[in-house]
């Protein structure tokens, strides 16, 4: 079934008909993949991507106007903009890669790191054999994503948010620990905490994401102090 609404809904677009409920210049092809990429590629093939999202998610539905209210439409409409597939008049105005490295440069990184090879993205209606048949597609390239925190024998401490330091100075590491100590590793002091201040479980940060460490203080605050702030 799910195969059939995606082949319908793609009939329109594939023939370039101006009539298209879409707009003419959208492709929700690429809409599409993103949403099957998500949920089958990277939540299950990278460690931790899936929390990430979230939390980007998260801060970007309180930070930008008109953002989806649904993950798997905020990534996917990112994925359109990061490929410069989608109609120009959006609520948000992120309608080109630019825009979107601009406005939400967190998603971008994300979306970066799934795309690492910065392959042009050739629009269906604008768009000929030849050029097709022209195209060289990188493929299996290095991601340009978030980088494992040791490097070079040496931890590196950072934070993935500029506005890290205020948040620290406003209590939100304490506040809100499951996100900050997530994005904001150096302002909250997660890099040089006490060497018995740890996680006992590989998934407490996903955890803490979720709101359990107030949902589940016996366990959390126990198993997860570092995600929960505890330490």
């Amino acid at each position: 079934m799910a195969i059939q609404r995606l082949q319908s809904r793609q009939q329109e677009q594939f023939t370039s008909n101006k009539r298209d409920y879409y707009h003419y210049n959208e492709d929700t092809m690429v809409r599409s993949l993103a949403k099957g990429i998500i949920q089958l590629g990277a939540a299950v093939g990278i460690q931790g991507w899936d929390a990430r999202l979230r939390a980007v998610f998260k801060s970007a539905r309180s930070q930008i106007t008109g953002i989806s209210k649904y993950l798997g439409f905020y990534f996917s409409d990112g994925v359109q903009s990061y490929f410069n597939a989608t109609q120009p008049d959006t609520v948000n105005h992120i309608t080109t890669k630019d825009a979107l490295k601009d406005k939400d440069p967190d998603l971008y990184n994300l979306i970066e790191e799934i795309f690492p090879c910065g392959n042009t993205y050739l629009k269906r209606c604008e768009t000929s054999r030849a050029q097709e048949d022209a195209q060289q597609l990188r493929m299996n390239c290095e991601p340009k994503g978030r980088k494992d925190p040791i490097q070079d024998g040496k931890f590196r401490c950072t934070d993935s948010r500029p506005e890290c330091e205020f948040w620290h100075g406003e209590g939100k590491c304490r506040s809100n620990p499951g996100y900050l100590n997530f994005v904001c590793e150096k302002s909250c002091g997660i890099c040089d905490a006490d060497i018995n201040c740890f996680n006992d479980h590989k998934d407490c940060s996903q955890w803490a994401l979720r709101g359990e460490c107030s949902r589940n203080p016996d366990y959390m605050l126990v198993n997860c102090k570092m995600s929960c702030g505890e330490c």
